[in-house]
């Protein structure tokens, strides 16, 4: 009996890093740290907005008709905006909300829903909170980006 050659996560990760890393990062954009891991302060360095794509559950289901493996990825994307004392409440709550809405563009978009690293793709309800990295306080949100693929 032969075993699958099932696709690797971590490809799957740097694939949904690259996407959005290109559509968020840069001149004119929104985030200004994109990162395919969850960063230490040194990294960080200050910077503001910031996204991370980390990964979360796998599950894999042999389907026995086709004899095919489909794997389903969540990844955690999230992005943050650091609270400070130059910043309103308000101006974070907005740069999320900007954040947000570029994401989901990019997500969303039919071109980027099924690829060549993956058939489908799905987003979650997304999570709010706060975080402390390297002693400075972030408002997050966290959202749970369910990916696709087929082997064998």
């Amino acid at each position: 009996m032969t075993s699958p050659d099932v696709t690797n996560r971590e490809t799957m990760r740097d694939a949904l890093y690259t996407l959005l890393s290109t559509g968020l990062v840069g001149s004119g954009k929104w985030v200004q740290g994109m990162y395919a891991y969850q960063p230490d302060a040194e990294e960080i360095d200050g910077k503001s907005p910031l996204m991370w794509v980390s990964s979360g559950p796998t599950a894999r289901v042999k389907r026995t008709i086709n004899l095919r493996t489909k794997t389903s990825y969540t990844f955690l994307v999230q992005s943050a905006v650091r609270l400070d004392k130059t910043k309103t409440p308000a101006w974070v709550e907005d740069r999320l909300d900007k954040i947000e809405k570029e994401l989901m563009d990019i997500l969303l978009d039919d071109d980027n829903r099924s690829t060549a690293t993956w058939q489908n793709m799905d987003v979650e309800e997304s999570t709010p909170g706060y975080t402390v990295i390297g002693g400075n306080e972030y408002r997050i949100e966290i959202f749970p980006v369910i990916v696709e693929a087929y082997d064998g």
